[in-house]
């Protein structure tokens, strides 16, 4: 009553924002706009009284835990970010449970829900903390409103009611939050999580996916109308500088990473791109084709998190022949150090993210080459070899016999000498020409 000063039965953004002003929290206007939005159930711009009693019962929580844990602190790290979570969490049950025993029900955040991992966050703060490795308190009251979106949709997708989703009601939930992605792609993003449930997504990994996705799907406008339209290389890199959920953190700090140069991404359009008429290969790619090099380049970084035993966000030499290894690319020593010595044009000895991406694309060619000379001998060249090998010997030395004197490369050999040349010369050729 002493917030509806008007007698309008109703509390709108104004009135809302003062009074989180007289209760000592300090919010900009956009953000008190969302929360009101959050729960106006009858889109009447304003709060009705069991409207503004359940958007009460949260954010005072919200905002005594984060009084709690951040004791005066402006911003919080991920692992404060946790602890201010779990608190919200731990004060908020017995609310929910006593609801529960009234036959009434809350599609509460935490409500039937395990402890959030910190790698969610870390994710969380990443993107609402606009790339920062920390987050504001305003910054939290806008990632508390989109956790509550989330939450809406993950329930109202989950048919079955089992606190987890399969692939198709992954697509249903995602399509709530007006994300339209397409099947398979769906499938392969659930595919990764599943190890941790075998039930399917649950809420924590749901917010991950959310988070990651979300940045994608808005740079879907620069495809043109109904994004049927290709980009190509210079705005291929404009945008994965935008999307920033592919860096992770490491001991509470955000990776460094340089902008991909335009070499990696005319490999990458180069590889998920389709030829047009005239194009001796791609020169760009659609919306479809995008997504499916944006969820390449994903699982690429794991990998190469997975990998970087240091945490440097560089790789050694040994270290890239680990990773290699798990695309599928099985190489000795030798060429492994022909690799390095043919890209480390710097010197560093090391690769950064960009790098290890465009060695991954071009080993993964000439590796698809190769696999097709051994299969169908014929078909590059008249030569017939029986082994194992370009040009009918398993190993890298002169065939004899009927071979005339043939040199025989195993796929090692053929690797080293493919890379023989160091990268940045082929560079300048083709900048001078």
């Amino acid at each position: 009553a002493q917030l509806d000063t008007d007698c309008s039965g109703g509390i709108d953004c104004g009135k809302l924002m003062t009074a989180f002003q007289h209760s000592g929290a300090n919010m900009d206007a956009s953000v008190v706009a969302q929360i009101v939005a959050s729960y106006d159930t009858d889109h009447s711009m304003a709060l009705e009284f069991d409207e503004f009693v359940q958007m009460r019962l949260e954010w005072d929580h919200y905002i005594s835990a984060w009084d709690l844990c951040t004791r005066g602190s402006p911003t919080i790290p991920p692992p404060q970010l946790w602890s201010v979570l779990e608190e919200v969490k731990r004060t908020t049950e017995p609310i929910i449970t006593a609801l529960g025993a009234l036959g009434l029900s809350l599609r509460y955040i935490f409500h039937a829900h395990r402890p959030f991992q910190v790698q969610t966050c870390e994710c969380l703060i990443f993107r609402f903390g606009r790339g920062s490795a920390c987050l504001s308190f305003e910054q939290f009251c806008s990632m508390m409103v989109s956790l509550k979106e989330m939450k809406e949709a993950f329930c109202g997708a989950d048919l079955g009611r089992t606190g987890s989703l399969n692939s198709a009601w992954l697509a249903k939930a995602m399509s709530r939050l007006g994300m339209d992605l397409p099947e398979q792609l769906v499938e392969d993003i659930g595919r990764q999580f599943y190890a941790h449930s075998a039930e399917g997504v649950e809420f924590d990994e749901f917010v991950q996916i959310i988070v990651e996705w979300n940045e994608v799907w808005r740079e879907r406008h620069r495809f043109g109308k109904d994004a049927t339209g290709r980009i190509g290389s210079v705005h291929l890199r404009e945008i994965l500088g935008c999307v920033r959920v592919i860096y992770r953190f490491v001991n509470s700090m955000v990776q460094a990473a340089r902008p991909f140069n335009l070499s990696t991404c005319r490999w990458l359009i180069a590889t998920f791109g389709t030829c047009q008429a005239g194009e001796a290969f791609a020169q760009g790619v659609t919306w479809a084709e995008f997504l499916n090099l944006v969820w390449f380049l994903k699982h690429t970084h794991r990998k190469f998190h997975e990998f970087n035993l240091t945490h440097s966000g560089a790789l050694s030499a040994d270290e890239l022949g680990s990773a290699m290894a798990t695309h599928g690319i099985h190489l000795s020593s030798e060429a492994i150090d022909n690799i390095r010595r043919s890209y480390d044009v710097d010197g560093s000895g090391t690769f950064e993210f960009d790098e290890f991406l465009q060695i991954v694309l071009e080993c993964q060619m000439y590796d698809q080459r190769f696999q097709m000379r051994v299969a169908y001998p014929t078909l590059l060249t008249a030569m017939c070899p029986t082994e194992n090998g370009v040009g009918g010997s398993s190993h890298g030395c002169r065939a004899g016999g009927s071979g005339g004197g043939v040199v025989a490369l195993d796929k090692s050999a053929f690797f080293s000498l493919v890379f023989s040349v160091p990268r940045h010369v082929g560079r300048e050729r083709h900048v001078a020409s």
